[in-house]
Order: structure tokens, then C-alpha cells, then sequence
């Protein structure tokens, strides 16, 4: 199950996420565990084997289960952007409050308050998520975090017309960017016109900057922040349209 919540970016926008709840938390903390109950099972055997019980291998399996049992979390949280095994089979993932991907500090710290949460005093664990409004737990409060359903995005919704002279989109690479990243773009240019001037200038520069090193191509991309929003948004959307009769379909 999911809940409706809103979070503000950076830059000041309004997005409404699904927040994962108990139930598909619990399920890929189950599957999680298993995994590395799993994999504790085969070293265990395997140590012990090789070993035959003598004292280096009790030392050598008791580093395994702490290495397994606190860094499976982190280590695939930081390398697949918030997911494990588990959250990825449930559709959920981690990202900070301000929806923005999660970072290597904030799976540290939530990951560190992880195991006195679920090994020592799990019923504080899943009360903290219950009684939270974006089922938080303790390590999330701590590392500014919180657990989201992903949300199967439709194609994104096109703006009216393309700026006059803007690159063809084919020639501006857009993939390091992502469904956030356009919501953002879309959202200030529909409503750029209704802002202060001050306002809307301080607004593009910050839009401008989170994107800009992520564009690419062979056209020079423009200086003035507002001019590349609109390139980098009308590029973004071409690549959901489908190609021209005849033309050789996109990568």
C-alpha cells in the first residue's frame, strides 16, 4: 500500500509522491533478510569446512556476519539509487525528503540506526513508521530520508510549441536526465510568467545549474539559464515522440 504526500525540491516545487507504507516495507525487509540469511548459511558452511571450527574461522565468520548483516543495506542502496533486492521487487525505494536521490551520508546514517531498530528494539521500529505521516522510521528522521513507490510515469506531457531557433532535440543528449528533472523544467516554464522578476531569474539559475552539466551534444548549448530550461525540456520530451516515417528508430 501507498499514501499521498507532498514534498518541496530545491527549487521550490511541489511534487506529490507515494509514500510506501508497513506492509511493502515489511515484505522487502523479508526478502532482504532472507538473502542475507542465505548468504550467511553458505559462508558459514563453507568457513567452517575449511577451518574445521578452529578459532581463525569462528574470527573470520563472526567479520563475515557483521560485514553481510550492516553493509548489505548500504552497499546496494548506494549503488542502485535507494533500492535492494527486496525494495527493488516491491517497487519501492529510498530517496531524501526533498525527493531528491538518496546520497552516501544519508544510507550511512539510516543504515547505522538499522540494526538496534530491527534486531534490538523492532517494535519501536514499526510504531515510528505507523504513527509517522510519511512512515518514517528512526533511521529515516535521522538521515532525512523517506521510502517511496515508484510510480510507472506515462510518456511526459508536452509543451504547447518548441522556442524558435531551439537545437533539433535529436542533437541534444537529454538521458542523464530524468522524469523529476522535466516535471521541474515543465512546471517553471508554465508558470515563469506569473513570478516576480527577481523571483523567476533566482528560479531558472537554480533549475539551470542542477542541469546543465548533465547536457550534452555537438550544438552549444545556451548561456542564458531560462533559454537552456527550455532547450533541455523540448529536447527531453522529443525523445518520448515517436520517430518520423521512415527514420531509423532511436537507441
Amino acid at each position: 500500500m501507498s499514501e499521498q504526500a507532498s514534498i518541496v525540491t530545491p527549487e521550490a516545487v511541489a511534487l506529490d509522491i507515494d509514500v510506501a507504507q508497513l506492509g511493502s516495507r515489511s515484505i522487502a525487509a523479508i526478502i532482504d533478510l532472507s538473502i542475507q540469511f542465505a548468504i550467511l548459511a553458505v559462508a558459514a558452511f563453507v568457513i567452517l569446512q575449511v577451518s574445521s571450527g578452529s578459532t581463525w574461522g569462528v574470527i573470520v565468520l563472526l567479520v563475515v556476519v557483521f560485514a553481510v548483516l550492516w553493509g548489505y543495506y548500504p552497499l546496494l542502496e548506494g549503488l542502485w539509487n535507494g533500492q535492494t533486492i527486496g525494495k527493488r521487487a516491491q517497487g519501492i525505494r529510498v530517496v531524501r525528503d526533498d525527493g531528491q536521490p538518496v546520497g552516501g551520508s544519508p544510507v550511512i546514517v539510516r543504515n547505522l540506526i538499522r540494526i538496534p531498530e530491527e534486531f534490538m528494539f523492532p517494535v519501536v521500529g514499526i510504531t515510528a513508521i505507523v504513527v509517522s505521516k510519511r512512515a518514517q522510521r528512526l533511521g529515516d528522521h535521522a538521515a532525512g530520508t523517506v521510502v517511496v513507490r515508484e510510480r510507472a510515469f506515462a510518456p511526459p506531457q508536452a509543451l504547447a510549441t518548441a522556442p524558435a531557433g531551439t537545437p533539433f532535440p535529436d542533437r541534444v543528449d537529454t538521458t542523464a536526465l530524468g522524469d523529476r528533472d522535466y516535471e521541474v523544467m515543465r512546471g517553471f516554464l508554465l508558470r515563469r510568467d506569473g513570478l516576480e522578476p527577481a523571483a523567476r531569474a533566482a528560479l531558472a539559475a537554480q533549475i539551470a545549474e542542477r542541469i546543465r552539466g548533465r547536457l550534452s551534444g555537438p550544438v552549444p548549448l545556451p548561456a542564458d539559464d531560462e533559454r537552456l530550461i527550455e532547450v533541455a525540456a523540448f529536447a527531453y520530451r522529443a525523445r518520448f515522440d515517436p520517430p518520423p516515417p521512415g527514420a531509423p528508430a532511436r537507441a
